[in-house]
């Protein structure tokens, strides 16, 4: 989010890019780790309906952005408005508790089941 919202700011052209880099991976590294988070919650059975579920999200937001850079005009208010939206990950992401696979993996077994009763 800051990234977005500072690379709008930006005066200079290589701060801008290196910006843009770093939300970039950003973005691709908590796909990754959300991806692999929801598919420890859902069985075997289901994966195939949790991963459309998953890109149609996405394609929701695709057409979200879209729509954004039809109503704003200037480009550092598109990435500025983006930023503020994204803002929104910041307190889902507070919610989000420990992957449990990872707390058994870390010798947390107590934690864990805690974790599964209250999901």
């Amino acid at each position: 989010v800051s990234t977005q919202s500072t690379g709008a700011a930006s005066r200079e052209y290589i701060l801008f890019v290196i910006l843009r880099i770093l939300l970039g991976a950003s973005i691709a590294g908590y796909e990754i780790l959300y991806f692999c988070w929801a598919m420890e919650l859902v069985g075997r059975k289901w994966r195939p309906l949790a991963v459309g579920i998953q890109a149609l999200f996405w394609s929701a937001g695709l057409a979200v952005v879209y729509f954004i850079n039809m109503t704003f005009e200037y480009w550092r208010y598109k990435m500025v408005y983006v930023g503020i939206v994204s803002l929104t990950f910041i307190f889902v992401y507070a919610a989000v508790p420990e992957s449990p696979y990872w707390l058994l993996a870390k010798g947390q077994e107590d934690q864990a089941t805690t974790v599964l009763k209250r999901i």
